[in-house]
């Protein structure tokens, strides 16, 4: 066969092999992919309920948009964030929530295997300390308040309830429940407040069921005394410096009432003050506590120096004259007299 014949044959062939035609297809989108900043090689440990998780997506195809997050597998949220601060519910001592997030691309493809991550979470107790405005003064009337301030790393609204006890917490049924959105309760005579030496008890409870250590007030192996009134009558001595003015009061209502008063209390509200702290017989929350003690009684005779506490008769005297009690205040204004 001569040399010309091949040739021909080989561009006949050529030609039988390029005779398909191939159109333009375009490639289908590929899904994004999604992973977690945390890939542990087996189960995580017990941790606490709030969690920084982290996560990415890449796409092959595209870009990435977004993502959807799930603790659940059922319920989705969208975000276009990269991480989150998430807190694990907790409506038991110990759980396992399943986090789960998958990357959207830009034609709306969600990665058909979300990443995800088991967290074995451990209950944390709450924790609980007065404020220093819930210091209780060391004689008081049958009134005293206390506020607290309550904390749970696991989130401060899993604290379910408080329990306050006065005394006695040895017994389940002295135990009083105040709701988890409480921080102060004030207590009177029906509450335990009755005439002696006193302490009060105080614990949370979180939603797993978990309870905080018990704080008492005062401090251990201290109490407060608690003094009934004696009549209707207080006088409230408003003096910095010793006098005799409380003795000359005394007589002098004595002389004008003929002893139909009875029996009077004194409160000396500036004994023990100092140019940064108040007298210890007031109480640090004038409203409720100081007014509170004010209502014990119906006629108050309230009288200063030159000096009165003003800030502590602005803050008592309107409530105790709307629950109908009786004032009178007799004290010294000094006069500013520009030269």
């Amino acid at each position: 066969m001569s040399r010309s014949v091949h040739i021909l044959i080989l561009i006949v062939v050529l030609l039988a092999g390029c005779s398909k035609r191939h159109t333009n297809e375009p490639l289908l989108n590929q899904p994004p992919k999604t992973y977690l900043a945390l890939d542990p090689d087996g189960e995580l440990r017990r941790t606490v309920s709030q969690q920084h998780v982290h996560w990415w997506g890449t796409d092959p195809d595209g870009f990435v948009v977004g993502y959807y997050f799930s603790l659940d597998s059922v319920h989705w949220t969208f975000t276009t964030k990269t991480d989150s601060v998430f807190t694990f519910r907790l409506n038991r001592l110990d759980t396992t929530y399943s986090f789960l997030v998958a990357a959207i691309d830009n034609e709306g493809l969600r990665d058909p295997k979300p990443a995800s991550l088991r967290y074995p979470i451990q209950n944390s107790p709450p924790t609980i300390s007065y404020l220093l405005t819930s210091t209780v003064p060391e004689t008081t009337y049958t009134v005293a308040t206390f506020q607290w301030l309550g904390l749970d790393i696991d989130g401060n609204e899993t604290i379910l309830n408080y329990y306050y006890a006065v005394d006695d917490t040895s017994n389940p049924a002295r135990w009083k429940k105040l709701p988890g959105d409480a921080n102060l309760v004030t207590l009177f005579k029906s509450d335990g407040l009755t005439e002696g030496n006193h302490a009060f008890y105080l614990k949370a409870q979180d939603v797993a069921g978990a309870f905080s250590p018990t704080i008492r007030m005062p401090d251990t192996g201290k109490v407060w005394y608690v003094r009934e009134p004696k009549g209707d009558f207080l006088i409230v001595r408003d003096y910095l410096p010793t006098d005799f003015s409380a003795s000359y009061y005394k007589a002098m209502f004595d002389t004008l009432m003929g002893g139909r008063l009875g029996s009077r209390d004194v409160i000396d509200i500036k004994k023990g003050a100092s140019a940064i702290s108040r007298g210890k017989f007031v109480p640090p929350l004038i409203n409720p506590t100081f007014t509170e003690t004010l209502k014990l009684f119906k006629y108050v005779f309230w009288y200063g120096d030159n000096s009165p506490s003003l800030d502590i008769i602005q803050a008592s005297l309107p409530g105790f004259k709307k629950a109908g009690g009786k004032v009178f205040l007799a004290a010294g204004f000094p006069q500013n007299i520009s030269a």
